[in-house]
């Protein structure tokens, strides 16, 4: 159930309402002269009549992200608190980032996720956030189904592909799983595996046409093949080549 935070108007103070403490020196309002109107001032440590502390505990279990940077732009005596949380969402290294705390989806600039679960979290995760810029994929085969495939394609805001320990079982599984990415412009391969032994390259393959890398750091190795092959960017940095 979304938390929510409703603003609640205070009425304007009569002036029997004031005097009690204007008499004993302790003014819960004070008078705008241009105006003639009066103004409730807070104790810096009670915000809604609760400590700040009590306010952090509601604001960390808040499960709307919007609601939440709202109250961070709104009140500055929120904004501090907003920036603390959201820091320590930006990065998710298990699932259960995301499965335990929904809102941390919203804000992850960065992802480190196994290939066993890459499926469950392309399912879990919104892509609409648009922060998420930078994704590791590590440790297992990979093999994205069709389904999969045209979901991985709306993480938009991913530019940096980091591809770890990951084995392919032809190119055309490998060459799909990069060009899903629609804005991917730097691709890392450390240790990846492609069970092919043919040349290859995504020259004239219709789904590689806008491929556009700007940095391609690659050790990737081509089971069945004799001699060292490499992965080099093609004319324009538009295809991929395996020689």
């Amino acid at each position: 159930m979304a938390t929510t935070f409703a603003s609640r108007s205070a009425s304007t103070p009569q002036p029997d309402e004031i005097e009690p403490y204007a008499r004993d020196g302790n003014e819960e309002y004070k008078s705008h002269k241009a105006s003639g109107r009066y103004t409730r001032v807070h104790s810096p440590s009670l915000i809604g009549g609760l400590p700040l502390e009590l306010w952090w505990n509601v604001l960390e279990i808040t499960d709307d992200p919007r609601a939440l940077l709202a109250t961070g732009y709104t009140c500055k005596a929120f904004c501090g608190v907003v920036r603390n949380i959201i820091e320590k969402r930006t990065i998710m290294m298990e699932l259960n980032d995301l499965l335990d705390d929904p809102t941390r989806g919203y804000f992850f600039r960065g992802a480190s996720i196994r290939s066993a679960i890459l499926s469950t979290w392309i399912s879990t995760y919104d892509p609409k956030s648009l922060r998420l810029q930078a994704m590791l994929i590590s440790d297992g085969r990979l093999l994205l189904r069709s389904q999969t495939r045209s979901a991985f394609s709306r993480l938009k805001s991913v530019t940096d592909l980091t591809l770890h320990c990951i084995h392919f079982s032809t190119f055309s599984d490998f060459s799909r799983t990069v060009c899903a990415l629609p804005n991917l412009s730097t691709l890392v391969l450390r240790n990846v595996t492609v069970n092919d032994s043919r040349s290859y390259s995504l020259q004239g393959i219709y789904f590689a046409r806008s491929l556009r890398l700007k940095w391609l750091d690659e050790a990737l190795n081509v089971v069945g093949r004799q001699g060292p092959s490499r992965l080099h960017p093609g004319e324009a940095s538009s295809t991929l080549n395996i020689e």
